[in-house]
C-alpha cells in the first residue's frame, strides 16, 4: 500500500479583481514535497505573510519526514540510525510525533490498511526513494520477506522513549500523511498571525477557514478519476470552511509492464498491489492529516470495508467515494453528511 495522494483540483469561487483587491486577498505558491503548494489568504491586518516565510516552514517540516532528504529524521531512521531526541531540533522531532500519533489513531480505525511501514514494499515496487526500475519479474519470496517488517502496532511504542531506533527489517513511509501534516502546519501558521479567511492545499491536499471569497465558504473540486483527465475535469464539488479535504486514488501514478497496470497503493496485509473497487476517496475531517491518511485506507481496504471504516469513525469525518462494480461507470458511496458540503 504505497500510500500516496493524488491531487483534487481546488476550484475558488470566481470574482472579478476589484472585488479580490477590495478584500485583500493574497496568493502565495510555489514547490515543496515533490508536487506544488498554493495559499489564498485575506490579510485585513497586512500581516505581510511572504513566500519565505512559507518555505522556511516546509524546509523544516521535510527536515523531519521526507525520505528524498538524507539528513531527514525519518531516513536517518530508515538507515538504521539512533535518533536521540533531545539533541535534535524541537520542531523537526515535534513534527515526526504528530504523524506518529495520527498514522497510530489511523491505523487503530482501519484495522491496518494504513500502515507506515510498507516502505521497503513501497520501494520494491518502484514507487519509492530508491529510484527502483517498475518490476517486471515479481519475487513473492522476497516479498514475504519484506513482509516480517510490517506492522506498525509492532514499532509504535518505540516513539515514547528518548531515543529512537527502528529495527532493521523496519523503514517508515509517511507520504500519505505527511502533505496533510504540512497543511495543518502552515494553517496554524497563519492562525497565528490572525488570518482566518484562507486556503492552503498542497499537492491537492486542502484546508479551508473562513467565509471564502464569497462569503459562504471554498470550493472544492474532485477531479473525474480517469488516467487523462485534465486537471479542470471537475466530478463534483464541495463547500467547505474549517475543514479539511484530501483525495487519494490509482488513476494518476502508476506504470505498465507487460499490459499489467501497477499502482502506487500496495495492500499493507498481502504486500501486493491489488486494483480494488475503489477509484477514488474523499474524505472530510477537522485536520488534513486524518483526512490525508484515511483516504489512502480507503483505497486499499476497497468499498466494503471502507463502508465499515467509515460508518465507526467519529462523527465530525463524512467520506465520498467512487467506485464501480466491474463496468466503466462510475458509482458514488457517500456519507449522510456529506449532504451539508454541497
Amino acid at each position: 500500500m504505497k500510500l500516496f495522494f493524488l491531487a483534487i483540483l481546488i476550484c475558488l469561487i470566481s470574482c472579478s479583481d476589484s472585488a479580490e483587491q477590495e478584500k485583500h486577498f493574497h496568493p502565495l505558491e510555489g514547490q515543496t514535497m515533490g508536487t506544488s503548494y498554493h495559499i489564498i489568504f485575506e490579510d485585513v491586518k497586512e500581516s505581510k505573510i511572504s513566500n519565505l516565510q512559507v518555505d522556511s516552514l516546509l524546509e523544516a517540516i521535510n527536515q523531519s519526514v521526507s525520505t528524498y532528504i538524507p539528513s531527514s529524521i525519518i531516513s536517518r531512521l530508515n538507515e538504521g540510525d539512533t535518533v536521540i531526541v533531545a539533541q535534535e531540533n524541537s520542531f523537526e522531532t515535534d513534527f515526526f510525533m504528530k504523524n506518529i500519533k495520527i498514522a497510530k489513531k489511523v491505523f487503530d480505525w482501519t484495522n491496518g490498511y494504513f500502515d507506515p511501514t510498507v516502505m521497503p514494499l513501497v520501494n520494491y515496487w518502484g514507487f519509492g526513494y530508491t529510484k527502483r526500475n517498475p518490476v517486471e519479474n515479481i519475487d513473492s519470496a522476497h516479498i514475504d520477506s519484506l513482509m516480517s517488517g510490517i506492522g506498525f502496532q509492532k514499532i509504535y511504542p518505540l516513539f515514547s522513549r528518548p531515543i529512537w531506533h527502528l529495527p532493521d527489517e523496519t523503514e517508515i513511509d509517511f507520504s500519505a500523511i505527511a502533505k496533510g501534516a504540512a497543511v495543518d502546519e502552515i494553517s496554524q501558521f497563519l492562525i497565528n498571525k490572525n488570518i482566518n479567511n484562507f486556503l492552503v492545499e498542497i499537492g491537492g491536499e486542502t484546508y479551508t477557514r473562513g467565509p471564502g471569497r464569497n462569503g459562504e465558504g471554498w470550493v472544492i473540486g474532485i477531479n473525474t478519476p480517469v488516467e487523462r483527465a485534465a486537471s479542470n475535469d471537475i466530478f463534483d464539488k464541495i463547500l467547505i470552511s474549517e475543514k479539511a479535504i484530501a483525495t487519494s486514488g490509482n488513476y494518476r501514478n502508476f506504470y505498465e509492464v507487460n499490459g499489467q497496470k501497477y499502482a502506487h497503493t500496495v495492500n499493507p496485509k498481502t504486500g501486493y498491489f491489488e486494483q480494488r473497487d475503489v477509484i477514488s476517496a474523499t474524505i472530510v475531517a477537522d485536520d488534513c492529516a486524518t483526512a490525508d491518511a484515511l483516504a489512502t485506507a480507503m483505497i486499499a481496504s476497497g468499498l466494503q470495508f471502507s463502508k465499515d471504516i467509515l460508518a465507526n469513525l467519529p462523527a465530525e469525518i463524512e467520506g465520498y467515494l467512487l467506485y464501480n462494480n466491474g463496468s466503466d461507470s462510475l458509482l458514488i458511496y457517500q456519507t449522510k453528511g456529506m449532504d451539508q458540503f454541497k
